[in-house]
């Protein structure tokens, strides 16, 4: 498995097919401005998801969208629940089934992004940490004793976390700590 940490989130820097955006709950039908460069690019689809309130931003709520341009072609948006309760355990838990959906939808690769605004009482180090383990968690897939499949999808090979140029250099000590802790489960899982 590549792991990758990413400094900026311009879609054009998103090397993955797949962008997973952890999204907390929206109190209002309108696309938050952190994805406003997004929804240019959904040819106004987030817009509409946000409005119409058919994404919201709760627990586990999951919306997928396709992108066109520079960047990843597809954008997956899971929410998180509510802003306030943001932490450790709710990125980590969105870093996973956005990963378990990348390996569903045989992408190969997955960027996860949750911009610093959406997790107010998280920091970098621990959401970097915790993301890194989450994605890890929900990549893996065990079929080594399996027969396989006709229509096999492309595993998870490269995982990429995306966070701001200035929290980079913070984020990057949890990002290799939640790497290693990703790598440890999926070789004691063997």
């Amino acid at each position: 498995m590549k792991y990758e940490l990413i400094g900026s989130r311009e879609p054009g820097a998103v090397p993955a097919a797949l962008l997973a955006i952890a999204v907390p709950k929206q109190t209002d039908k309108k696309l938050p401005a952190e994805l406003a460069s997004y929804d240019a690019a959904s040819s106004g689809v987030l817009s509409r998801l946000f409005e119409g309130g058919d994404f919201t931003g709760a627990k586990d709520e999951v919306a997928h969208a396709y992108l066109t341009g520079e960047g990843p072609k597809r954008l997956l948006l899971v929410g998180v629940g509510k802003a306030d309760d943001v932490g450790r355990t709710q990125a980590r838990r969105a870093a996973a089934i956005a990963a378990r959906r990348a390996g569903t939808l045989g992408t190969g690769a997955i960027a996860f992004l949750m911009p610093a605004t959406f997790r107010p009482t998280l920091g970098a180090r621990d959401f970097a940490q915790a993301a890194a383990e989450g994605m890890g968690q929900g990549a893996w897939f065990f079929d080594e004793m399996k027969k396989p499949a006709e229509d096999r999808k492309p595993p998870v090979s490269s995982i990429a976390l995306v966070v701001d140029a200035a929290e980079q250099a913070e984020a990057g000590g949890g990002f290799a700590l939640g790497q290693a802790v990703a790598e440890g489960q999926a070789l004691t899982r063997r």
